[in-house]
């Protein structure tokens, strides 16, 4: 379950950043509406990446003004738990299960997931049931009377089909479209667009990208039928494009594909472009490589030793526990003590209660996934051990004051009574328990093992 929620998370995230690139997307193509429609395809493929590759290039010029843990914020782990309580005279037995939002989520992104995959195969057959019976024409073209409307079919190897008894003129224009189609190889960027569609079916922004690439997509190919053709096929291409002005398919380039109306009237204005209208089209996709293809740069967060004063206490607890009670803050006075930051470089998940019951601190490094963990001030270990919430994780009794790091990656090789020097490494940041990431759930306790909700300030 723990690779389901870390993919789905990722997930999220390149949907998130593709979202804003898809909104520059929209806007770019109304400020050149005027410009060849070639160029407003093309500029899809950057959100194609965007929604296929995690990038990790970072970069001022980023058009990207997401914080890093936005993602982390709308998919927070928020813990439901459920208990069952069997109890005898003697003794009582508490069961528990937790289960988390984002475990739910996770589950349901991948139903959704499934279930459009399997509706595309079931399409994907049945089209090639009704193709069963074309007429082989000429190298990858076919004739069938069992279709309405010409269109491309296949990824790797597509072949056109086209309606039995069609005129000439009618063929001439279908065909020379058609075959733009093949040539440009837009049914597998069409197959690709549907596919990553599919697997963030959960944004709608990527399903109005599909359906305005897809219109893209038609208008740039009726865009090349004119200029291969001339001027003159404008009237024979219009009448052509009434007379099969529907489309019952989603897994094929259609030749009937995008709104009618609008086809004929941008075909009747298309003039072809200038050289400078190129050049400037190539210099401003050129341009936007960089903003579109990188993420904002981050600061890391400086770790350094700062020195607090703790009053020490005379009883400490005998009694391990991995979810102590909680203090607002540390009273000090008497003996100091030198903290360094768990993690050399790091940035703040989900701070102090950034959710309800959330009495520590989740942080990260965020240029290694499985940073090294240390320890913040010399002790001894007072417990290792691991449970459904906090995963793998550790106490360490600094004397007037303790140390708690869960969710790592690896149970501690160290063991109860071990002495720690501070900065010795004491494990890495890893995704156990209920964590939706790697990250490490760290807090600082008073000697009676309450967490203080002063903790990122103790080691800043």
């Amino acid at each position: 379950m723990e690779t389901i929620t870390s993919l789905f998370k990722t997930i999220v995230s390149m949907s998130i950043g593709a979202s804003v690139v898809i909104l520059v997307v929209l806007v770019v193509r109304l400020l050149f509406r005027k410009a060849p429609k070639i160029f407003s395809y093309s500029l899809w493929l950057f959100v194609l990446i965007r929604l296929i590759f995690p990038i990790t290039f970072e970069s001022k010029a980023s058009i990207l003004s997401v914080p890093s843990t936005l993602s982390d914020r709308i998919v927070e782990d928020i813990p439901v738990t459920v208990e069952v309580i069997k109890g005898t005279m003697t003794e009582t037995i508490v069961a528990s299960h937790s289960i988390s939002l984002l475990d739910i989520l996770s589950i349901v992104w991948i139903c959704g997931m499934l279930g459009l995959i399997l509706y595309t195969i079931v399409c994907y057959i049945k089209i090639k049931k009704t193709l069963k019976y074309s007429i082989k024409m000429v190298d990858n073209i076919y004739e069938s009377e069992s279709i309405s409307m010409p269109f491309v079919f296949g990824i790797f190897k597509p072949k056109i089909y086209i309606p039995l008894n069609l005129n000439k003129r009618q063929k001439q224009i279908i065909l020379a479209h058609e075959i733009i189609h093949v040539e440009r190889k837009d049914t597998l960027i069409k197959s690709i667009a549907l596919i990553v569609t599919m697997i963030h079916w959960f944004n709608p922004f990527v399903w109005l990208s599909f359906y305005v690439m897809s219109k893209d997509m038609e208008y740039s190919c009726d865009e090349k039928v004119i200029r291969r053709l001339g001027d003159k096929c404008k009237q024979s291409f219009g009448m052509t494009l009434l007379e099969f002005a529907i489309n019952p398919y989603i897994m094929v380039v259609s030749f009937s594909e995008s709104n009618t109306k609008e086809r004929i009237k941008h075909m009747l204005n298309y003039k072809k472009p200038s050289f400078w209208v190129l050049l400037a089209c190539l210099l401003i996709g050129g341009l936007l490589i960089i903003p579109l293809l990188s993420n904002p740069t981050k600061e890391s967060k400086p770790s350094p030793t700062p020195t607090i004063e703790v009053t020490p206490t005379p009883e400490v607890s005998t009694t391990p526990t991995t979810e102590p009670s909680t203090t607002p803050s540390a009273e000090t006075e008497n003996k100091e003590v030198s903290y360094i930051a768990p993690l050399k470089n790091f940035e703040v998940t989900c701070g102090w209660g950034c959710y309800a019951g959330h009495d520590a601190i989740d942080i990260k490094d965020p240029s290694n996934k499985n940073a090294d963990i240390y320890a913040i001030a010399e002790g001894s270990v007072e417990e290792v051990g691991f449970d459904k919430s906090t995963g793998n994780y550790i106490v360490i009794d600094h004397g007037d004051s303790k140390s708690f790091y869960g969710q790592m990656k690896n149970e501690s090789s160290l063991k109860e009574g071990d002495s720690v020097k501070q900065g010795d490494v004491i494990g890495v940041t890893g995704m156990t328990g209920q964590a939706s990431g790697e990250h490490l759930h760290f807090a600082i306790m008073d000697s009676d093992g309450n967490k203080l909700s002063n903790t990122l300030e103790l080691i800043q």
